[in-house]
């Protein structure tokens, strides 16, 4: 489903960066691990079409999705992966209710409130659908990115540091719901982190 080869990437006048092979299926997840500036979040950036690979190749769901244009790359980005990155990107004069709205017309799909009614609810939000972004809490936040990455069905599910600021036992209830929604999908799931606490939730890591 998501496979990567000989990938590299280099910012102008700085090291470049050599990552490992990436092979992973439908429903399977894998945890990148590394310290700050091993190349982790560039990584992630680079799966999610965000950069272009100096080298090498990435494929997702059988189309090169390294070698799309621009245009190409951001909507099947939309469609097939979701993202949950460490800042929240809210769009903060929407409710959280018309983030969601947007995300799903990025992707081309036909606007479900009905659909986004009923994740709020199962993830505990339902009554901070009209709230904006910025009255919403930490962990409201995390849960609504969570909600976000997913609305469109994605494929592949990217999270960067979801739990770097978190204790112990929020670290795993943010981990256990990743992992649930993503089963929930039949999404493959790739989180990237310098959280080793992650190890105990993960049979399938990397380190960079």
């Amino acid at each position: 489903m998501l496979d990567t080869r000989n990938l590299s990437f280099s910012y102008t006048g700085n090291q470049t960066f050599v990552f490992p092979d990436i092979s992973i299926a439908s429903g399977q997840h894998l945890l990148v691990l590394g310290k700050s500036g091993t190349g982790k979040t560039t990584l992630l950036h680079l799966l999610a079409g965000f950069l272009d690979p100096q080298a090498g190749s990435i494929n997702l769901q059988g189309q090169a999705f390294s070698s799309m244009s621009g245009y190409q790359r951001d909507l099947f980005r939309a469609q097939h992966v979701g993202v949950v990155f460490q800042a929240h990107h809210f769009i903060g004069s929407l409710s959280l209710e018309q983030n969601l709205l947007w995300a799903q017309k990025l992707a081309r799909k036909a606007p479900s409130i009905s659909e986004i009614r009923d994740r709020l609810d199962r993830l505990g939000l339902a009554h901070r659908a009209k709230a904006k972004p910025n009255s919403l809490s930490h962990g409201e936040l995390q849960r609504a990115s969570i909600i976000r990455a997913l609305i469109n069905h994605p494929a592949l599910v990217l999270a960067d540091e979801p739990t770097s600021s978190l204790d112990d036992e929020n670290c795993g209830e943010v981990v256990q719901l990743l992992d649930q929604q993503a089963k929930t999908e039949g999404a493959a799931l790739v989180v990237v982190t310098h959280d080793k606490r992650l190890k105990d939730y993960f049979n399938n890591w990397i380190n960079l």
